[in-house]
């Protein structure tokens, strides 16, 4: 028997194989296959271990929210490590929570170990998953789950932020457990500037504190909150939608001319976003405009039929113009 097919793995080991010896690999384990077969997947098999040598493949460069000085290379690691540790719940992992479990290992908290921080972000996706079900149990109905969801969901947010008070992650979602479960805006409003100071460059907190202002009728807060958001991302369509909305509600003609600029720069973003041409179709009920608003409400009711801000305001706006026409 040749030396080659004895043993094999020592063979390919070889810094430079004969190619007639690697054909005759081909050869005698596919003799029942035609020689153009045998030799097609020869070539095949070269490129495939050739290739990574003469072109090696780079690995994909660090997210430059990972690129802290101290971190001396290891947040591929530990955001391997965020993505296994949630991988149980089906759920990715954001920015922020890979961030945290590179700043607890290699800067902030130097003494913890690797599994802290694995727990850490593992509570953090049991958190982010009960607030996802109660999201879901109120859309069915089911206010007594939705409320123990909830639950969960508020004490997951809450050991994170007592082990870690540095987590905007956790700041955030509870902010959004004290908004959607207890009304609780004064709570909510708090965890969203904790976790605003925490994080400065991240939109989430900016734009949720913009809907609480908005909520609490403080309109120009809400538009200092959405410019911030805006500054930081400016092709997300719900920031402009957001600060059209708190531009609108100031209720006065040159608020309303600003909010649909802002209204037009979303539907630009996202052409099928029904509740901008609602919105946009208040605007222009406000300005006078009737027959764009009116356009605007079918619009939206042609996206998206059952849109129920768009049939009260269309129901609004006729029954004006039917008590104009009789007067």
């Amino acid at each position: 028997m040749p030396k080659y097919l004895s043993n094999p793995v020592q063979f390919l080991a070889t810094p430079f194989v004969n190619i007639n010896n690697i054909a005759q690999v081909y050869d005698g384990a596919l003799s029942g296959w035609s020689r153009v077969v045998r030799r097609l997947l020869l070539c095949l098999s070269l490129t495939y271990l050739i290739t990574p040598t003469i072109f090696p493949v780079e690995a994909a460069p660090v997210e430059s929210w990972l690129t802290n000085p101290k971190d001396n290379g290891s947040s591929r690691e530990i955001d391997k490590i965020a993505v296994d540790s949630v991988s149980e719940t089906g759920r990715q992992p954001t920015h922020s929570m890979r961030y945290d479990c590179c700043v607890l290992v290699a800067e902030k908290q130097t003494d913890r170990p690797v599994n802290s921080a694995r727990d850490e972000i593992g509570l953090l996706a049991v958190a982010q998953n009960a607030l996802s079900e109660a999201r879901s149990s109120l859309r069915s109905g089911d206010a007594d789950a939705a409320e123990q969801y909830y639950a969960q969901a508020l004490n997951a947010f809450s050991q994170v932020i007592d082990t870690d008070p540095t987590s905007a992650e956790a700041f955030l979602g509870r902010g959004l457990v004290f908004r959607e479960s207890e009304q609780n805006t004064d709570k909510a409003r708090d965890d969203f500037t904790k976790a605003i100071s925490l994080a400065p460059q991240w939109v989430e907190p900016y734009h949720q504190r913009g809907e609480i202002n908005i909520t609490s009728r403080q309109f120009a807060l809400a538009v200092d909150d959405f410019d911030t958001a805006i500054e930081l991302d400016g092709a997300n369509p719900d920031l402009y939608f957001g600060r059209g909305v708190a531009l609108l509600l100031q209720n006065n003609n040159d608020a309303a001319i600003m909010s649909i600029d802002d209204l037009n720069k979303a539907i630009s973003i996202a052409p099928q976003f029904a509740d901008a041409y609602s919105t946009r179709g208040r605007a222009y009920a406000l300005l006078g405009d009737f027959e764009r608003a009116t356009n605007d409400y079918e619009m939206a009711l042609k996206i998206d039929p059952s849109n129920e801000l768009a049939m009260r305001l269309k129901m609004r706006l006729e029954e004006h113009l039917r008590n104009l026409a009789e007067n």
